[in-house]
């Protein structure tokens, strides 16, 4: 449960309409693929981003899905991850293969933490900090 999820019930966000399914932070195991998926297969060990893009605008091409003019929100827009099953659309943009070393917990925990356009840079080197910016995908990588 996120603080995200918080306001969508506390009625802050005015694009969530009771009753909605509450959660948007997720990972499991796909159990179908739909007409038009390539990447995924039954059984794949699967997380996904808070922001979900359509898949097929500008955006979403050129692999900025979490500015995606189209993007629809688990929680928020769509039911949400604490279903028993989440369609997640555009799967071939929106899916994120897992490792079997890295647990459902710990991926899902990083829903909020990867849909968010990095401000800043990675670098390294003598004389550059290791990460610079703001965005979470800063205070993710410092942490």
């Amino acid at each position: 449960m996120c603080r995200s999820d918080w306001h969508a019930w506390a009625g802050h966000d005015d694009s969530v309409h009771v009753p909605q399914v509450p959660g948007h932070e997720c990972a499991g195991v796909v159990a179908a693929v739909g007409p038009g998926v390539e990447r995924w297969r039954e059984g794949d060990r699967v997380t996904a981003p808070f922001v979900h893009g359509c898949g097929t605008c500008a955006w979403c091409r050129a692999g900025q899905a979490q500015v995606c003019p189209h993007q629809t929100q688990p929680g928020f827009t769509d039911p949400g991850t604490h279903a028993q099953f989440v369609t997640v659309r555009a799967a071939d943009t929106n899916l994120v293969g897992l490792p079997d070393t890295v647990s459902f917990a710990a991926a899902a925990s990083l829903g909020c933490r990867f849909d968010l356009p990095p401000t800043g840079h990675l670098r390294s080197g003598p004389t550059s900090p290791p990460v610079s910016g703001w965005s979470s995908w800063g205070l993710a990588a410092s942490a």
